[in-house]
C-alpha cells in the first residue's frame, strides 16, 4: 500500500451529531446511546458507551459534504459491526449502505467508500453492541503521487523540562511519554499535486485538525506543524513542499 493521508475533508468535527435508532430505512431520534459527543470531539481517550443494535449517530451538515473514507478509531477490540449509510434525501431516511466494518478491531479501522455527498451520514450499529469507538472521521484520502524524498525525517519528542539551580545542579521532569515526529518533503509536484494537499491544508486548518499519516505499515494519529504544506515553485508549475507532523497521545 502507498503512503497517505486521511483527514477530515467533510467538517465532521463541526458536524451535528445526533443519536437514535433505525429500523428499516427510517431513522428515529433517541437517547438510548449515552457519550456520542465522544465521536467527534478529536480525543481518542474517551470511548461512546451503550451502542446497541439498530442504534445510529447521523452526522448532520448545513450542506451535503463529499467523502471517500470513514476511519474510526476503537481503544479495545469490539463485537458488532458499524455500517455506514447516506441520506436517502431526508434527515430521517436511510440511502443505500456505502460500506461497513466487520473486524472492529483495536487501532483505526478504515472504511473506504464510492466518492458520495451528501447533508446526513448514518453510523449504525449491527449484529452486536458496538463498544470502545472513541473517534470517527468522515472525510477523504490523500494517497501521495510517489514517495517523499529521500531526506525525510524522524525523531521524537519526550516533553522533559531541565532547569538548573542557583548551586549548578540539574533537575529533569518529563511530562510525557514520548511523541514521535517525521518531516517529509516532496520535489516537482504537479499543479494536480498542490491543488490535492492545498485541499487538505484548507480543510484541516493548517494545524487545527488531526488527522492520520499511512507510513506504508501503520496509521499514526497527528497533527501538522506550523510551516507545513508551503509550495516553492522551482520550475514553471512544479513545486517543492514539505510536511511536519507530530503524534497526538489523545
Amino acid at each position: 500500500m502507498a503512503k497517505k493521508f486521511i483527514y477530515d475533508s467533510a467538517g465532521t468535527y463541526s458536524s451535528t451529531l445526533t443519536d437514535g435508532t433505525v429500523s428499516g430505512s427510517t431513522f428515529s431520534v433517541s437517547t438510548s446511546m449515552t457519550n456520542e459527543i465522544f465521536a467527534n470531539d478529536q480525543n481518542i481517550s474517551n470511548a461512546i458507551t451503550s451502542y446497541n443494535v439498530d442504534d445510529a449517530i447521523r452526522f448532520g451538515f448545513s450542506s451535503a459534504q463529499t467523502i471517500d473514507t470513514v476511519a474510526l478509531y476503537f481503544k479495545g477490540a469490539s463485537s458488532g459491526r458499524l455500517d455506514i449509510f447516506p441520506d436517502g434525501g431526508t434527515a430521517t431516511s436511510l440511502g443505500s449502505t456505502a460500506g461497513n466494518d466487520a473486524s472492529l478491531g483495536a487501532g483505526w479501522n478504515i472504511i473506504d467508500i464510492t466518492e458520495a455527498s451528501n447533508d446526513n451520514w448514518f453510523l449504525v450499529a449491527t449484529v452486536a453492541e458496538v463498544t470502545s469507538l472513541s473517534e470517527v472521521i468522515l472525510g477523504k484520502t490523500l494517497t501521495f503521487p510517489f514517495n517523499p524524498n529521500l531526506n525525510s525525517k524522524e525523531s521524537k519528542q519526550f516533553g522533559v523540562d531541565v532547569v538548573e539551580s542557583y548551586g549548578g545542579n540539574e533537575y529533569a521532569n518529563k511530562r510525557h511519554d514520548g511523541k514521535r515526529m517525521w518531516e517529509i518533503s516532496f520535489s516537482n509536484l504537479t499543479e494536480t499535486d498542490k491543488t490535492n494537499f492545498e485541499s487538505m491544508r484548507d480543510a484541516i486548518s493548517t494545524n487545527f485538525l488531526k488527522f492520520l499519516y499511512y507510513d506504508d505499515s501503520s496509521y499514526h494519529w497527528v497533527r501538522a506543524l506550523s510551516g507545513s504544506f508551503e509550495f516553492t515553485e522551482v520550475a514553471y508549475q512544479a513545486y517543492n513542499m514539505n510536511v511536519k507532523m507530530i503524534e497526538q497521545l489523545a
